[in-house]
């Protein structure tokens, strides 16, 4: 692979290879004997994973409920029907639930964020149907 490196006019001491797949990581370490430089978003995901894992009772449980909560909306329409009419009527702009993907790394940040931005929305819904509420 060198050769075809330098048959095209690359020189390997420029090359950068991001990727979070072990074999990939192997071979840029094994076979093509470059140094290995872990992708900064994906070290950074891992730690707030680890993190969040090891973070008190409260906060797990906390994102937990806030995670079957979201979950619960993105298994019934209805539950988002009454949702967006809860934020016409409070004058809030129609935003979707986020769901919390484990392959994206800010995605339970983004998931609070989003609840956060329809609190008034939520504890409306929460008034009006409470048994809709986890």
């Amino acid at each position: 692979m060198t050769n075809e490196f330098n048959r095209i006019g690359l020189s390997m001491s420029k090359i950068t290879v991001l990727s979070p797949i072990t074999n990939v990581k192997a071979s840029v370490i094994n076979y093509l004997k470059l140094q290995w430089v872990p992708c900064f978003a994906h070290s950074l995901q891992l730690a707030i994973k680890k993190t969040l894992n090891n973070a008190p009772a409260s906060i797990t449980t906390s994102i937990a409920t806030c995670k079957t909560f979201v979950n619960k909306f993105n298994r019934s329409t209805k539950l988002y029907d009454e949702l967006r009419k809860i934020q016409n009527q409070v004058e809030e702009e129609e935003l979707l639930l986020i769901n919390d993907v484990p392959t994206k790394w800010n995605s339970t940040y983004l998931l609070l964020f989003r609840l956060t931005q329809l609190k008034s929305s939520i504890l409306e819904l929460a008034k009006n149907r409470p048994d809709w509420i986890p």
